[in-house]
């Protein structure tokens, strides 16, 4: 989403400075973030984990930071509601990381504000609807387990991007806002949408939950199923909707609804 973020900066005509640990080229100017900082830059947006943001956070006051928007995900409320040990730990340590960082910033005087986006699609960068896509190229169907009503709100990586510019700019401070989409659906009629794309009728079977989790025993041994679990399939009847009012009262968030194109998603 970086790359969005200077597109629309761009547009507005706003200096860009992007950071980076290694050597970078792109639009914008590029640093190295652990160079000596040779400007003063006050307003930031930080797209690293949320968690590992303890490592960064020197080389943003050194430069002058009095805002920071950093994204972190719905998912560390999903994740612990039902996942594996490694979800477990992943929604563990975004959740440190949000209390980690608004501390710190609040110790220095800084203004913050953490970006929680829902499922985000678009520019084929996302592993969860090009999965689905993948899936519905290689198998002509996707197997949907059990009823598959869980909600979801897509969101696409460009409102998020918007979003990230707006609360910079906005009052918007010292507050966790999260990013959903313009369209609450359920998981079955959002695997639907993903055939329309890609012009293909859709072909879900819908697996009941124990004859997934038995088939498991064999699909775990092919390495391209290693991966998968039980919990994918009861995510799939989890809801997973976000209400998105604060974003729109506080700085004019207004997301697109769930409508995929060919080129939001990635067949690599």
């Amino acid at each position: 989403m970086g790359s969005q973020v200077v597109s629309i900066l761009g547009e507005e005509e706003r200096e860009v400075i992007c950071f980076s640990r290694q050597q970078r080229s792109g639009p914008g100017q590029w640093r190295r973030l652990q160079d000596a900082p040779t400007e003063h830059i006050s307003s930031w947006i930080d797209f690293g984990h949320v968690w590992t943001f303890d490592e960064r956070r020197d080389a943003l006051k050194s430069r002058g930071a009095e805002k920071i928007v950093i994204t972190s995900s719905t998912s560390r409320f999903t994740k612990s509601q039902i996942g594996n040990d490694s979800e477990n730990e992943t929604a563990r340590k975004m959740a440190e990381g949000e209390e980690r960082f608004s501390a710190w910033c609040e110790a220095n005087g800084i203004e913050w504000v953490i970006l929680r986006p829902t499922l985000i699609y678009g520019h084929g960068k996302d592993k969860n609807i090009s999965e689905i896509a993948k899936m519905i190229v290689r198998f002509g169907l996707f197997p949907i387990f059990g009823a598959g009503k869980g909600k979801r709100q897509p969101v696409h990586a460009d409102d998020v991007a918007r979003a990230c510019v707006q609360a910079l700019d906005s009052a918007a401070r010292n507050k966790s806002y999260n990013i959903s989409g313009g369209e609450v659906l359920p998981y079955r009629e959002m695997v639907k949408r993903v055939f329309a794309a890609l012009g293909r009728k859709p072909r879900m079977p819908t697996v009941p939950l124990p004859m997934f989790r038995a088939a498991l025993m064999i699909l775990n041994r092919v390495p391209r199923f290693a991966q998968w679990s039980p919990q994918m399939a009861e995510r799939m009847n989890l809801d997973m909707a976000f209400d998105n009012s604060e974003a729109r009262r506080d700085f004019g968030y207004d997301p697109r609804p769930f409508k995929l194109e060919v080129d939001d998603v990635t067949f690599n």
